[in-house]
């Protein structure tokens, strides 16, 4: 395993691209240093890093010709390495992989164990820290599968989060399905998708089948969760049993980031576009702040580009 070479307390971002994985580390989150570009030439849907027993980095390898990979690397990318099972349906599913979406590490008490979402929609575990890789076959095998649909980028599982207070309590976010949640360690899996609209279904309020973009777990209470939809912005505070839509005044319902502030619960970040151009709605990229949990919403566009 390679010793970190990077200082406590350094910033590092993972930047995936059609051309590769980039990385960037700064020690004051003001000067920015490029530590690399990793797999050239190749479409990497996202980064993740894991410092649970020492740095991993793992990167979704999408090529269009030679299939979808996994890779992790322990010295930050200067040499990579595959897994001994790979991420791949079994015989028997009827299902081939298109794109890995998602890698993201488990809990932080269970440091061996890391998760992947994928396309066509399912989740993938592995216990050993990315070496092998498992189906979840009770997810797979939902009674509703059938009737799932993909969205405009695919049938994608493409978040992931975890209750850090109960092991067995996961989230999963998938497009055009919706959330789903489990209590039971994934043996079990339920829709929470009520009072979030599909508006492009005859159903505007169905059981499943809304097209959820970005899916977060607020890190202050297992409780809270937001949303990033085709169809509003969403927050729920019983766990995903309901939602509530705090679009407010915002501009648009659609985009597709979302982040948190680890520090203040209230505080989070959106970034809403047209929905039919997927572009800004004026000549100025501009992201949007609560600092009210959505109750109201901010303009921020200092330093950011026009166009």
């Amino acid at each position: 395993m390679a010793r970190s070479r990077f200082p406590r307390g350094t910033a590092l971002l993972m930047a995936g691209t059609k051309r590769g994985l980039f990385l960037f580390s700064s020690k004051d989150r003001r000067a920015w240093r490029t530590e690399g570009h990793h797999l050239k030439g190749r479409p990497v849907y996202y980064g993740a890093l894991d410092t649970r027993n020492g740095p991993r980095l793992f990167a979704t390898d999408n090529e269009v010709f030679f299939g979808s990979r996994l890779r992790y690397s322990d010295d930050y990318g200067r040499t990579w390495k595959e897994p001994a099972q790979g991420i791949q349906f079994p015989q028997g599913t009827g299902l081939k992989l298109k794109n890995i979406w998602v890698v993201e590490p488990g809990p932080a008490n269970d440091g061996d164990t890391l998760y992947a979402g994928v396309d066509p929609a399912a989740l993938f575990v592995s216990t050993d820290r990315g070496v092998t890789w498992d189906l979840n076959r009770d997810l797979n095998n939902h009674p509703t599968r059938p009737k799932w649909n993909p969205g405009n980028g695919g049938l994608c599982l493409h978040s992931i989060v975890f209750d850090p207070s109960n092991r067995r309590r996961m989230w999963v976010g998938i497009s055009a399905v919706g959330v789903m949640r489990t209590d039971d360690g994934g043996r079990t899996w339920k829709m929470v998708n009520k009072n979030t609209r599909a508006d492009f279904q005859p159903e505007k309020y169905p059981e499943f089948g809304q097209c959820v973009h970005r899916l977060l777990l607020s890190p202050h209470n297992p409780e809270v969760l937001y949303q990033q939809n085709h169809c509003g912005v969403y927050a729920s505070t019983n766990a995903g049993e309901d939602w509530v839509d705090i679009q407010t005044n915002l501009p648009s319902p659609f985009g597709f980031p979302m982040a948190l502030d680890p520090h203040d619960p209230a505080t989070l970040y959106v970034v809403v576009e047209d929905g039919d151009a997927r572009c800004n709605l004026t000549d100025q990229f501009t992201v949007f702040r609560t600092e009210n949990a959505g109750k109201r919403w901010t303009r921020l566009t200092k330093g950011l580009p026009k166009g």
